[in-house]
């Protein structure tokens, strides 16, 4: 049987002291694959600011619309 894991070993987020705030980045930078509205809306409700690069089906999708295609990702809020 082995020993109980300590605390610090259960959660590789929780800091080495207690006391101590989470630390989270200001800034976020990732791939393609993480451009779905469910990340870049959690990461916007936790104030960090992100860049993800757009997927090109969504660009030819929303070229392809025309006007109707909506907003670009600049004007995501």
């Amino acid at each position: 049987m082995t020993a109980p894991a300590s605390p610090k070993d259960r959660d590789p987020c929780r800091t080495a002291a207690p006391s101590q705030p989470r630390v989270h980045p200001d800034h976020v930078i990732a791939d393609k694959g993480y451009r779905s509205k469910a990340i870049r809306s959690d990461l916007r409700r936790r104030g960090m600011a992100h860049t993800v690069p757009e997927r090109a089906d969504q660009q030819a999708n929303r070229r392809r619309r025309g006007n109707a295609g909506g907003r670009p990702p600049a004007f995501d809020p």
